[in-house]
């Protein structure tokens, strides 16, 4: 238990210690700032690329900013929500990101062509969180909403300590790493009971644990979503989830909402090409039930769609989550993550397997998780494939606990996690965390080997230079051997 609790720690403060720094700053909170717009996009919002200028304390920051295509929205019957129809708020809003800056930042714009910004961006090896000032009711009577924003170092790490205790060491199945060739098969025989059974089947795959293999893996089609919006497709080179997905790998294949056994093997990830480097893609997939729901419901303004709210909430804390990983820095090793699905519960009998408190809490986080577990895996619910599956909800965990995760390996039967929304930047950096517990054990051998080879090339070297420094002390030696010898004769 020590050891896997060892390298869940060494993984996850790999994890996050590239944005640690984020705390070491002088701004002030609450420090004004004004986003000068250098190049407007034309309506609607989305439609083109954006660059903005933010200026506050002296500092200027140009953002080149380059849309997101929004995760398709899916029901718990597995079909596609179109929230494209709404007129709404909603529809002047998208998700942007620049990757050279680490921003990544949901932008709204009015009527009188002003921007409004909430999220983060980096500056000098520093992140900082930017989002509109509070305003009253006279607040559409302000000219140029841009300049009302405020600047602060991010909080997205605060209370840390209340992750502590957060993984299941128990996990049943043990985990195994699966294969391609595993995973092909697996994927096809779960697909299969999908399609014929009328009960829950878990299907038990028995392998050998060795190299990671996970980082190749069958992918599911990208043809299912309506009007090519889905995720995992990619017809005009727009990032599905997100644009870093895109600008630095090959396509890759999304989720297929038909269960049709055919397109669980119609199409593999492929590897952004490298030659010292091992990139790995994580399939990951959002469940949000039913009180997330509802919350958003509660708070959401009436002319905006609670839907269209969430899709751009989580659009965003996709983007956060890949480039959380792909921001960590270890030589010979990349890593980044790619939506697979975005599942919301808009009816309390699509929870099935949750089990509340007198409070309105989670009864027993892990018997939650266990069951979340089983629930995903029972074909009548019609889970979409992915290696990591995590439940986003509204309800409060037991404790000071904001998430749960079983420590162990993805692309099993028990990846799968537990997060509480907070409804802000800490719900990533909450299921970056969690996530890290599942990928522990495969980054640790990939860590491992790379030290390995780095002191086997090491020692190496060294043997390769102390024979070559005895070499050339024994040719001295003849050839100083051999002249006091000629010098000899001739005398």
């Amino acid at each position: 238990m020590e050891t896997k609790l060892v390298m869940q720690a060494v993984v996850t403060v790999l994890a996050l210690a590239d944005m640690f720094t984020s705390q070491m700053t002088t701004v002030p909170d609450g420090e004004s700032a004004e986003v000068g717009v250098l190049s407007p996009s034309a309506l609607p919002l989305g439609s083109d690329t954006l660059d903005l200028g933010i200026s506050f304390r002296g500092r200027k920051v140009k953002l080149k900013l380059t849309p997101v295509a929004l995760l398709p929205v899916v029901s718990s019957s597995g079909k596609t929500v179109d929230t494209s129809t709404q007129s709404t708020d909603s529809s002047e809003a998208g998700v942007f990101t620049d990757i050279n800056r680490g921003a990544v930042v949901i932008i709204r714009k009015s009527a009188n062509q002003s921007y409004s910004l909430t999220g983060v961006f980096h500056l000098s090896g520093q992140e900082f969180s930017i989002k509109p000032k509070q305003r009253g009711k006279d607040a559409q009577t302000v000219p140029d909403l841009t300049k009302l924003h405020v600047i602060s170092p991010s909080d997205a790490f605060r209370d840390l300590e209340n992750l502590i205790g957060d993984a299941v060491v128990r996990d049943a199945p043990d985990p195994e790493i699966l294969t391609l060739e595993e995973r092909a098969s697996y994927y096809e025989q779960l697909q299969h009971n999908k399609s014929t059974a009328n009960s829950t089947v878990i299907v038990e795959v028995t392998t050998v644990v060795g190299k990671p293999e996970w980082k190749l893996s069958s992918s599911i089609s990208a043809n299912s979503v309506p009007g090519g919006s889905g995720v995992g497709e990619n017809p005009s080179e727009k990032a599905a989830n997100g644009t870093a997905n895109v600008a630095n790998r090959s396509e890759t294949g999304g989720p297929s909402i038909d269960d049709s056994a055919a397109n669980l093997t119609s199409s593999r990830r492929k590897r952004r090409s490298a030659s010292l480097t091992d990139r790995y893609l994580v399939e990951v997939g959002f469940t949000v039930d039913n009180a997330d729901f509802n919350k958003w419901q509660q708070n959401t303004p009436k002319s905006s769609d609670p839907l269209a709210e969430m899709q751009l909430f989580y659009t965003y804390v996709a983007e956060m989550l890949n480039f959380r990983y792909q921001s960590l820095y270890f030589p010979g090793l990349d890593i980044s993550t790619k939506v697979a699905y975005f599942r919301v519960h808009t009816a309390p009998e699509d929870d099935g397997w949750i089990s509340l408190d007198k409070d309105g809490a989670l009864a027993d986080t892990e018997m939650a998780l266990d069951r979340f577990r089983s629930w995903h895996l029972n074909p009548e619910n019609k889970f979409p494939m992915a290696d990591h599956h995590i439940w986003f909800s509204g309800h409060d965990l037991p404790g000071t606990k904001e998430g749960l995760a079983y420590i162990g390996k993805v692309c099993t039967t028990g990846s799968v996690s537990i997060v509480s929304n907070q409804f802000n930047d800490r719900t990533t950096t909450v299921a970056v965390h969690e996530l890290s517990h599942r990928l522990s054990q495969e980054v640790v051998v990939v860590v491992v080997v790379v030290v390995v080879v780095v002191v086997v090339v090491v020692v190496v070297v060294v043997v390769v230079v102390v024979v070559v420094v005895v070499v050339v002390v024994v040719v001295v030696v003849v050839v100083v051997v051999v002249v006091v010898v000629v010098v000899v004769v001739i005398v």
